[in-house]
């Protein structure tokens, strides 16, 4: 029996996202896929909540303060990925990062983070210098920059997060991502606004029953 209902799910004050939920019973098990086509920042999640400006259904945001981070409403569990779109910057010479930040995190966010390693059981890109870091590593990439129109999708898969720009895969894996973990979008620009928009969040969720 396959059976596929769709539900709306608030994730703040400002906006919500469809989501389809579909789920297969085969032999006694439950297999279930949970996606959305797009993902809703939470301006209620950030360090600045006023300074997060939502339009697209909350799927675009725009920060308008130095420091200020767009989280994403939904979390990713121990897999699943979530795609952007850098929309406005200033070509090479980027002001804004995206990764994926553990919960336990958003507390205390930092907001200097383009400086430093990235949180612990988190992972970022900068899109300046297309330097992927995770807690304990870091690698540039020259070719994996991102700049105003690049796409960007992590995959968070087993503890690890996989950085593709424009479909191609960055050389450094980054290790000891701890879920549940949340899509993110970061300016550190003193002078100008910066938009993303997430295009995509994929969130499969698997369980099986006993016999």
């Amino acid at each position: 029996e396959f059976r596929r209902v769709l539900f709306r799910s608030k994730v703040s004050s400002e906006s919500s996202v469809n989501y389809g939920f579909s789920v297969e019973v085969l032999g006694g098990g439950v297999a279930a896929a949970f996606s959305g086509p797009a993902g809703a920042f939470d301006a209620a999640a950030s360090n600045f909540p006023s300074s997060v400006a939502l339009s697209d259904g909350g799927t675009t945001a725009k920060l308008t303060k130095k420091g200020a981070y767009a989280i994403l409403g939904q979390p990713i569990g121990s897999s699943g990925s979530v795609s952007f779109e850098l929309v406005k910057d200033d070509k090479d010479d980027e002001a804004s990062c995206f990764g994926v930040m553990s919960e336990a995190q958003l507390s205390s966010l930092p907001t200097a983070l383009h400086e430093h390693d990235a949180p612990s059981g988190s992972a970022y890109i900068r899109c300046y210098n297309g330097r992927v870091r995770d807690s304990d590593h870091s690698k540039e990439d020259s070719s994996c920059k991102v700049h105003p129109g690049g796409t960007l999708r992590i995959e968070v898969e087993d503890g690890t997060a996989t950085f593709f720009v424009n479909g191609k895969k960055h050389p450094h894996i980054a290790k000891g991502i701890r879920g549940p973990v949340r899509g993110f979008f970061f300016r550190y620009a003193s002078s100008r606004d910066v938009t993303a928009k997430c295009t995509s969040l994929s969130l499969p969720q698997a369980a099986a029953s006993g016999s």
